[in-house]
């Protein structure tokens, strides 16, 4: 069921990625969490950047076994801005969650 409600968040492009990604790609990645929770990778299209332990791009479209590390520099800057803009808008929403709670 919850799969079917879209997510809802303010988008408010930083100046430092409006050239490299824009809002509907943003606002379409999925963002991978590990067992532990840290952010482990991003997925933008047929682009899947894993993060640890270090950065491997793999085209899922072509290689959906994610076997063949692709070497694409633009990719890899899009897709790391992508994760740099949600890390920061997550510490954003805790800090105004928790804002909210002591009040």
């Amino acid at each position: 069921m919850n799969a079917e409600v879209p997510l809802r968040r303010d988008f408010h492009q930083d100046q430092e990625w409006e050239p490299i990604f824009t809002q509907r790609e943003y606002l379409n990645a999925f963002f991978y969490h590990g067992s532990h929770g840290a952010l482990a990778a991003v997925r933008s299209g047929k682009w899947k950047l894993h993060l640890n332990p270090g950065l491997t791009l793999y085209d899922v479209e072509n290689d959906p076994g994610e076997r063949t590390q692709v070497n694409s520099g633009q990719a890899i800057n899009k897709l790391r801005g992508m994760v740099i803009r949600f890390q920061r808008e997550m510490i954003e929403q805790n800090r105004t969650n928790n804002e909210n709670e002591n009040e």
